[in-house]
């Protein structure tokens, strides 16, 4: 948990914001049954992005084309989500 509340940081997340995640994954991963065929770790990598999710919400928005596009996010923002999805043993490959 301690890398997870380090790339929050490190990408400008607001500290509350931070701290209630943490709480919110301690509590859910701490109760959480493991399934035999995944490890403890692969366990928390699952309740951590069902959180980011949770989080970020998880409806689809549709694309508008005619749109003028978004700012984009920070660098940092960037980089936590890919280092997040390759290092992840469930979302990686």
């Amino acid at each position: 948990m301690r890398e997870v509340r380090r790339a929050l940081i490190e990408a400008d997340v607001s500290l509350d914001v931070v701290k209630d995640f943490v709480e919110k994954v301690k509590a859910k991963a701490i109760g959480q049954d493991v399934v035999r065929s995944v490890t403890p770790g692969q366990m928390v990598v699952k309740v951590v992005h069902d959180e980011l999710v949770a989080m970020l919400g998880s409806d689809a928005a549709p694309i508008d084309i005619a749109a003028a596009p978004a700012p984009r996010a920070s660098k940092a923002a960037r980089i936590l989500l890919l280092d997040f999805i390759a290092f992840s043993p469930v979302l990686g490959d």
